[in-house]
């Protein structure tokens, strides 16, 4: 019988490889952004960003996620802030965590809320399955699921403290088609108050060695079974297309088979 290890190796090979991936400096993506969640924390709208998303260090440099057109809003674990194209700070905010405490799921968030919130959620779907390399990150596959006649393999995470590594939350699941590609994550973003979610990708492409979703949807998770809510009156919580993504190694833009862009309508 296959170890976790192996289910690891197998997972991370069949996304492109660690040697792919550790080559790189950031994946720049383009996509848009909608969902009930927008609306939920007081966000309401449809957003086209750009996202330049570091494989080195926890950092995301956001275009478009608000404010004018030549701002970017930049994510970190520790400070979050607004700054114009020369790099001069507009406005920031350090120790980002400690704002959300007492929120409730429908808190409205303010811009450095939402900072926080994508450059969490961007980096870690970013570099994910990449991730599970890492010694401070602990996994095991746990029961076989179920779902839509199809069975898939569920490896469970644990993630460090967010003080180590900030993610949506300590615990998450994956889950794995015959491929070993991933097909959805589950996970209790602390910054929502723990409400549960499943998170599903579809539509994979191949940039540069690299297999990338570029659709994903995020539905909540009925607290009393566990079970996704596909339908009712907030179906779809984050609806994200990937419109385009390029590689970047050693500061320099990728061409070639290093960019991706959408030529099609998505499969749902």
């Amino acid at each position: 019988m296959a170890t976790t290890q192996q289910f690891i190796d197998s997972i991370i090979t069949a996304h492109g490889g660690q040697a792919a991936y550790s080559a790189l400096d950031s994946i720049q993506f383009d996509f848009t952004f909608t969902g009930a969640l927008l609306g939920l924390k007081g966000r309401p709208g449809i957003l086209n960003p750009r996202s330049t998303v570091s494989t080195k260090e926890q950092k995301v440099v956001y275009r478009g996620l608000g404010g004018s057109a030549d701002e970017e809003w930049i994510f970190t674990p520790n400070r979050v802030w607004k700054q114009r194209a020369d790099g001069s700070v507009i406005a920031e905010l350090n120790d980002p965590r400690e704002a959300f405490q007492g929120h409730a799921l429908d808190t409205p968030w303010d811009d450095f809320h939402f900072i926080f919130f994508c450059g969490t959620a961007m980096w870690q779907y970013a570099n994910f399955p990449y991730l599970l390399a890492r010694d401070d990150i602990k996994a095991a596959e746990v029961d076989s699921h179920r779902e839509n006649g199809q069975t898939w393999r569920v490896l469970e995470v644990q993630f460090p403290e967010q003080s180590v590594l900030v993610s949506h939350s300590t615990t998450q699941k994956f889950y794995f088609d015959d491929k070993f590609i991933l097909q959805r994550h589950d996970y209790a973003p602390w910054v929502l108050a723990g409400s549960p979610a499943a998170h599903y990708v579809y539509d994979e492409v191949v940039v540069g060695d690299l297999t990338f979703p570029t659709l994903r949807r995020v539905v909540a998770l009925n607290p009393a079974d566990g079970s996704p809510l596909y339908h009712g009156p907030i179906p779809t919580l984050v609806h994200l297309l990937i419109r385009g993504i390029r590689l970047n190694k050693q500061g320099a833009a990728g061409s070639g088979d290093a960019e991706w862009a959408l030529t099609a309508a998505p499969s749902i």
